[in-house]
């Protein structure tokens, strides 16, 4: 879905690096927008998504059982959401009616009349043909510091695509210690697990493959920021 950060241009791209290794399990605990998850959900038997912010997860929760996004919000029906307290309709207003995906980054509008929360729906209604709301995708709140999972990876595809360091998250108030969840990664990969980290900056020793998606939601903007994709392999691999 329209999403700050959101991985939609390049996930075909990191999917195939996911899915190269044939592994039963998939975990994503910074899962955001969902653009990744859906393109290699129906690639693994079980898959853990995650994600700090619980109206998020709340509304993925809500869709897997069936709930359906509105084709459009309205700006009062925007500003009134805001207020209220959480809800599938007022975390899917705030992301996809609000500008750049940003929440409550404010009403999205434009000179070309395009409905941002029309967009948003699509994109998750295509994301639910593709199976990111199948049965088997685990939905969980959790920060990905505090994650649960088994002591032996083996056999586990991890992929995360934290906040950039030197950016922000949901919120300006919020921050990612991203030098802790490098440590975290390679404890993971110590487990079994193949570890893939989207980011800016990263050891060069791990690199794999870089993009250079378009930097805005305006399909107008020219401007590039080089994307890359590292990987620590899993222990003994």
């Amino acid at each position: 879905m329209q999403y700050l950060g959101g991985k939609s241009r390049i996930a075909k791209q990191i999917a195939v690096h996911l899915t190269s290794h044939h592994a039963a399990r998939y975990v994503e605990p910074l899962v955001g927008g969902g653009a990744v998850l859906t393109k290699v959900a129906r690639e693994f038997d079980s898959v853990i998504a995650a994600d700090v912010m619980p109206d998020l997860i709340e509304m993925y929760r809500s869709i897997q059982l069936g709930w359906l996004p509105p084709d459009s919000i309205t700006e009062s029906q925007y500003g009134a959401l805001r207020t209220e307290g959480s809800s599938p309709l007022r975390t899917f207003a705030g992301f996809g009616a609000s500008f750049g995906g940003k929440w409550w980054g404010g009403y999205a509008r434009n000179g070309r009349g395009d409905n941002y929360a029309q967009q948003t729906r699509n994109s998750l209604m295509r994301s639910v043909k593709a199976g990111m709301f199948d049965p088997h995708i685990e939905f969980q709140t959790s920060s990905v510091f505090a994650l649960e999972l088994p002591a032996d990876l083996s056999g586990t595809v991890i992929y995360c695509d934290p906040p950039y360091a030197g950016t922000t998250g949901y919120r300006e108030t919020d921050s990612f210690d991203n030098a802790a969840a490098w440590e975290l990664y390679h404890l993971w990969a110590a487990r079994g697990a193949h570890v893939y980290v989207s980011e800016y900056v990263g050891p060069d020793e791990l690199l794999i493959d870089e993009f250079a998606p378009q930097a805005s939601l305006r399909a107008a903007s020219s401007a590039r920021t080089v994307e890359r994709l590292f990987c620590i392999p899993a222990a003994g691999s």
